[in-house]
């Protein structure tokens, strides 16, 4: 529901490359990749601080930004991943 209401809010901006819901991270993190720069500023100016965006049922002020390209949002289980490595370890020999 979120990544469908905030695709057709970011198409007012322009053409919509991508869009990429973070749903493990608690502070709310997608990422909307729009085919030209100008449509992401647009989008930037437009939607920062709004918390009416997606029809008037978000809980907090939107803080949109540029993505600096490296900064990963995914949520790691990492005691989940250690047992899993070493169940796989121990399968394998």
């Amino acid at each position: 529901e979120l990544e469908e209401k905030l695709g057709e809010t970011c198409t007012k901006f322009g053409e919509v490359e991508k869009i990429t819901v973070f749903a493990k991270n608690p502070q709310g993190v997608v990422i909307v990749k729009f085919f030209t720069p100008g449509a992401a500023s647009e989008a930037i100016q437009s939607l920062h601080g709004q918390r009416d965006w997606g029809g008037g049922w978000a809980t907090r002020p939107l803080w949109a930004n540029f993505w600096d390209g490296v900064t990963d949002f995914t949520v790691r289980d990492e005691e989940k991943e250690s047992k899993d490595m070493k169940k796989r370890h121990e399968e394998f020999g």
